[in-house]
């Protein structure tokens, strides 16, 4: 029985940093690339990013190199995703812009 969407995209925290830094990335990354950003060790990664693509919310363009990641465009969590990361982004700038002032 396939798990539901929700739980094949966030069923790590390695998961949801590396949802996360694809969500904010301007474009794609290689594996190594979005690790780095997300804090995740390059075999978690990698186990993560294969997760990830198999559920279909991150698509991978193999390289000769690398392989880059992205954010499926057509996946319908990816607009979801892609706003709830900027929100927390938002909310955590917010956040320190007040404990800045009470300074």
């Amino acid at each position: 029985m396939p798990l539901p969407m929700l739980d094949a995209a966030l069923g790590s925290p390695s998961r949801v940093r590396l949802l996360r830094v694809l969500a904010l990335a301007s474009s794609e990354l290689s594996g190594r690339e979005a690790g780095r950003q997300a804090g995740v060790a390059h075999r978690a990664a990698v186990r993560a990013l294969a997760q990830l693509v198999q559920s279909g919310v991150v698509r991978v363009t193999p390289g000769a190199t690398a392989h880059a990641y992205a954010m499926a465009p057509q996946h319908p969590l990816t607009k979801r995703l892609r706003r709830l990361f900027e929100r927390e982004a938002e909310h955590a700038s917010t956040r320190r812009a007040t404990s800045a002032r009470r300074r």
